[in-house]
């Protein structure tokens, strides 16, 4: 079944999933959280996404994130996007998220592909979920974690036969990101690297971004995307840059997020799995930094 494309331009910040000590997911930190954000700019959401810490949430715990999600944006009645993380790469599961998505209204679902696979066995994969749920799909593409990716043809047919609608690009190197564009106009192409924003909305004509640091920085990531699309920004790059780069530097991207939050008091644990959490030292240092409106 072909499946419209339910997307607009936007900036869709990838949650993070706040904890309570008990280890179930704290819903009224997640609450806050994202009130916060879209009070900051943000268009929409992504639940169980990387940032969210997909790859560490059973089943149950991603179609309650998703089930939450929904409620909160009857609950604040003004609309917002809502795109679901599989965060597996088994075909069953992603289905079983999928359905839920398409249930609860989401715009559309982020699906990994499947692992060391051929360009057949990836279209297999999405074409089956497709049928399966009926939902919007942006494929994936992040091959540090799936193993897999998503070359520029097997783009271009997936989204040539509407089995899916676009991708998220989340490697460093903007040569295929580019390379997405050529060989397929029609795709709603999302940058999921902060430090590509400019380069992919001017380059490769992304249609939208999924910034982790939007997290903690929403503002200056929607301001440099906004910017971006008026073909200015570069200033407003180079201080996202400047924000990645020092939460690179301790070792854990999303440690380091969860910190400032919790700090900030907008969280009350830190991730659920790392690489590791922060030493005190690391946390002084990444405290000391400013990151623009809070």
């Amino acid at each position: 079944m072909q499946v419209k494309n339910q997307l607009k331009p936007g900036v869709f910040v990838p949650v993070v999933t706040p904890f309570l000590r008990n280890g179930k997911i704290d819903f009224p930190s997640l609450e806050r959280h994202i009130n916060y954000l879209l009070s900051s700019g943000a268009d929409g959401i992504v639940v169980a996404g990387t940032t969210g810490e997909g790859h560490a949430l059973a089943v149950e715990e991603k179609t309650q994130l998703i089930g939450f999600a929904a409620g909160l944006r009857g609950k604040r009645k003004k609309h917002f996007t809502i795109i679901a993380g599989t965060g597996t790469q088994k075909i069953s599961e992603a289905i079983e998220i999928a359905r839920c998505a398409k249930e609860k209204g989401c715009e559309a679902i982020l699906a990994l592909p499947p692992r060391k696979s051929s360009k057949k066995q990836i279209e297999g994969f999405y074409a089956r979920l497709s049928r399966a749920a009926s939902i919007p799909i942006l494929a994936y593409h992040i091959p540090s974690v799936s193993g897999t990716s998503i070359e520029p043809e097997t783009l271009a047919r997936l989204v040539r036969k509407r089995i899916v609608i676009g991708a998220k690009y989340s490697v460093q190197d903007p040569k295929i990101l580019e390379k997405w564009r050529q060989k397929s106009p029609d795709a709603f192409i999302v940058v999921g690297e902060d430090k590509l924003i400019r380069n992919g909305v001017l380059k490769a004509g992304a249609q939208a971004v999924i910034p982790g640091t939007g997290n903690i920085a929403p503002r200056w990531l929607v301001n440099a995307f906004r910017q971006a699309r008026r073909g200015k920004g570069a200033g407003a790059q180079a201080h996202v840059n400047r924000i990645v780069d020092e939460l690179l530097a301790t070792g854990s991207f999303g440690g380091a997020v969860k910190a400032i939050l919790r700090a900030r008091g907008s969280i009350r644990t830190d991730a659920r799995r790392t690489p590791g959490r922060l030493t005190a030292v690391e946390k002084r240092k990444l405290f000391a930094r400013k990151y623009g409106p809070r």
